[in-house]
């Protein structure tokens, strides 16, 4: 027989009073007759032999949690729906983080004016007295604050409907550098130099290492572009979350009023709530109505991660010029193989090197060969020196080449030759296999270095693309190279020295598909050595496609 007693609920909206028996209705109370057991938006035990006082807010059951008053941000994986809940009238709003964006952050100009007139905005060389040595010096920065650490940025460079024409001496779209700042001081680079050259809502992807980051917005990109009236425009330029989509507006503002409960269902993460009068904000757990997918259950908030492909978790480093370095994530075709394959992906190409020794000992310190003695030493000290003696992304590389743990790669892809046949390399060296001054030569030096101090890596060996020499007229299929050797012959050799050494390689001279028909649809123009977006596209697909397939 049960105890017979009241127990009195006080909660926001005035007291009630209710028999035991009407307590299933409170959150998972429990019907026994000496205590009471409350959980969820309160907890604890209380004595059934008398009459006691119970703070539940309300509409707070076991479906919902409390999680705080207005305002508030409410963010987080496994979050369902949101409720708002309060006794009175109350008007509310929720919305989005804002996008950092050009009027919200101040700028400094070196050598420019600023001019903002029918929706675009016009930086203007403008040299008073002694012209600048440099086209890198003539710029404006600005700083993007309060971003959060950890989390995935796009920053956007609208120039829809421009063209690259003016009426003034001059105009392009110029270049900007993104980097980290550091106890206020810019510090290392998130994006790379790169050039804005397409009339288009431009974006690139970023992680932000620091609650700070710093813009530098260039003029040009020759010094002799840098007189007085040259510009550079655009409509906007903004920074946004990576999944926000390009609007440049929040991404949610909503606001409305409510008496009691208002629920919102489609929970968007990352909201702040607000209200007059303040009022209470609950959260439902998220939970998926799939049981297994590919056999695997959901997780303890009802999420599945589906693997992008087999590949997904493991680890590949990309190694070679500037066709595989000079382009900065998203737009370098290592980028192209992580989101075909899943796998984390490294890019180490640096332009101007070889696969095998270099005239210039700043440039030989990152040639294959040279990589090869650092990775299998972990002595660095070479490519440490190289650093500010080449490109300007050289810190980077070395920074990348110095935290890989060589241990957990698992594949390594090898792509050289265009500088190794236009410096006079020889193919090579019938008395030693394993000079480094020679194409093949290096090569197999480079495999068996890696391989002694590292035999679980998987090298794939990548030929030499086409090319094309705008200023001769010719391309690879015509010119040939010391000893007679045209480009493609050296890729041939290659593959021979793939297969001697047993692990895969790709033709990419005669299998990528760009040839003399099509190669101003790869190249951009005047350059047929270093493919263009599709150009890139392509080849990132045809070497994810090797590994889907083969690996």
């Amino acid at each position: 027989m049960m105890a017979e007693y009241i127990t009195k609920i006080r909660t926001t909206d005035g007291d009630k009073q209710v028999d035991y028996n009407a307590l299933a209705n409170l959150p998972q109370a429990l019907k026994n007759p000496n205590k009471l057991t409350f959980t969820g938006a309160v907890a604890g035990e209380y004595d059934g032999s008398k009459e006691v006082t119970v703070d539940i807010p309300v509409s707070g059951g076991s479906d919902w949690t409390f999680y705080s008053q207005t305002p508030c941000r409410l963010s987080g994986s496994s979050i369902g729906s949101v409720k708002l809940v309060s006794s009175e009238t109350c008007d509310y709003r929720i919305y989005s983080d804002t996008v950092k964006n050009m009027d919200s952050a101040g700028r400094t100009f070196h050598w420019l004016t600023e001019s903002h007139s029918n929706g675009v905005y016009e930086f203007t060389v403008s040299i008073v007295n002694n012209k600048p040595s440099g086209w890198y010096q003539v710029f404006w920065s600005m700083k993007f604050t309060d971003l959060e650490v950890g989390k995935a940025y796009k920053l956007y460079i609208d120039t829809t409907g421009l063209t690259p024409d003016s009426t003034t001496t001059g105009m392009n779209f110029g270049r900007f550098l993104l980097a980290s700042v550091v106890n206020g001081t810019k510090s290392d680079p998130i994006i790379n130099t790169t050039e804005v050259d397409h009339a288009r809502l431009n974006s690139w992807e970023f992680t932000a290492t620091t609650t700070d980051v710093l813009l530098e917005y260039y003029a040009g990109k020759e010094i002799s572009e840098l007189v007085n009236g040259y510009t550079v425009r655009f409509k906007d330029l903004y920074i946004n979350y990576a999944d926000a989509g390009s609007e440049h507006t929040p991404i949610l503002n909503q606001s409305g009023s409510f008496t009691g409960e208002q629920v919102f269902p489609e929970y968007t993460d990352r909201l702040h709530y607000e209200s007059t009068p303040s009022c209470a904000v609950y959260y439902s757990e998220a939970k998926s109505k799939l049981f297994t997918i590919n056999g695997q259950e959901p997780d303890i908030s009802g999420n599945i991660e589906i693997p992008v492909s087999r590949l997904q978790g493991r680890t590949l480093v990309c190694m070679g010029d500037s066709i595989t370095g000079m382009f900065a994530p998203p737009a370098d075709y290592p980028s192209v193989i992580a989101r075909l394959t899943g796998m984390a992906v490294h890019n180490l190409g640096m332009e101007g090197c070889r696969m095998s020794h270099h005239t210039d000992q700043y440039y030989d310190a990152f040639s294959m060969y040279q990589l090869a003695n650092a990775i299998s030493t972990g002595n660095y000290t070479l490519q440490e020196a190289a650093v500010g003696h080449t490109t300007n992304y050289a810190a980077n590389r070395v920074a990348t080449l110095k935290a890989i743990d060589w241990s957990k790669v698992d594949y390594v892809t090898v792509l050289y030759g265009t500088n190794d046949v236009q410096g006079g390399v020889a193919l090579d060296n019938a008395e030693d296999p394993k000079d480094t001054t020679t194409y093949l030569g290096a090569a197999r030096y480079a495999l068996e270095k890696l391989w002694m101090a590292y035999p679980n890596l998987k090298v794939l060996l990548l030929t030499p693309i086409y090319r094309y020499w705008p200023d001769a007229s010719q391309d690879s299929d015509e010119k040939t190279f010391t000893g007679g050797k045209h480009l493609y012959e050296f890729g041939d050799g290659l593959i021979e020295v793939a297969k001697a050494y047993k692990t895969p390689a790709v033709d990419l001279y005669r299998k990528l598909g760009i040839n003399k028909v099509n190669r101003s649809y790869y190249f951009p123009v005047g350059d047929g050595t270093h493919p263009n977006d599709l150009g890139r596209a392509l080849l990132g697909e045809k070497i994810a496609g090797k590994f889907l397939s083969e690996f």
